[in-house]
């Protein structure tokens, strides 16, 4: 794995023209952890993130990265902040809304990225509390879904990679890259070996990511040898426009 790059990039981005996600990343099984990264951070080199506030709202367009098609909207807002952070999330063509939660800073209580509300037993960071380049965290867990009343394993590393440029609709931002790595037992037991890979680029300006994309991919029992590994979905949200609270 190459080493991290302190220095800011810049990442323009368009429908037509779209970054796909990073290299795989090894998963490490055990409890949440911090490494220390090669040379520890000044207190100016830390930012304390945001903590959403009660009306904030962000409104994004959900791509489809296989063939580049805008597939609706996402609207989001903060509806809660005491005992939870609530976030009520419409999707265009979604029969109902949904409702993530977070506790300290964006770690995932709830968190329906995937398309359905993924429920942890120990919150999963998604963007850490505090942010330094070179920041690496592992988290292991268990989760559950609609369609898994047992909880099943979750395991992830996440790298505070860079600061970069970014370009959306909603204008041009500052931005940490985040990428995350998972491991985890999907409810369908003929999938082996899932694993998804984030990123997304969190804006101080903003109060959260301007960008977040997944991807995924799983061994299927009995096509293995054929097929190798089959893919699930790869989307983007890209913030459009946005209003924090005072």
């Amino acid at each position: 794995m190459k080493p991290f790059n302190p220095q800011r990039r810049t990442l323009l981005t368009t429908a037509a023209s779209l970054t796909g996600l990073g290299a795989s990343l090894a998963i490490t099984s055990g409890c949440a952890s911090l490494d220390t990264p090669t040379q520890a951070p000044g207190a100016a080199d830390v930012l304390a993130v945001r903590q959403p506030r009660v009306g904030d709202r962000w409104r994004y367009a959900r791509i489809n990265l296989y063939n580049k098609d805008i597939i609706g909207e996402e609207r989001t807002q903060v509806t809660a902040v005491t005992p939870d952070i609530q976030i009520r999330v419409e999707r265009e063509g979604a029969l109902q809304a949904t409702e993530d939660r977070f506790t300290q800073g964006w770690t995932a209580q709830v968190d329906s990225l995937f398309g359905e509300a993924l429920s942890f037993e120990e919150a999963v960071p998604i963007v850490p509390p505090s942010l330094y380049i070179g920041l690496r965290l592992r988290h292991s867990t268990r989760y559950r879904s609609v369609r898994n009343s047992e909880p099943l394993a979750w395991s992830q590393q996440l790298w505070v990679v860079a600061r970069e440029t970014v370009g959306v609709a909603a204008g041009r931002f500052d931005a940490y890259r985040i990428e995350r790595q998972v491991q985890f037992v999907h409810p369908d037991t003929f999938r082996m070996d899932s694993q998804r890979t984030e990123v997304l680029w969190y804006a101080p300006e903003v109060g959260r990511w301007v960008i977040r994309e997944w991807r995924g991919s799983y061994l299927d029992y009995g096509m293995i040898s054929r097929l190798g590994r089959s893919r699930e979905g790869w989307e983007r949200l890209e913030l459009i426009d946005w209003k924090l609270a005072a």
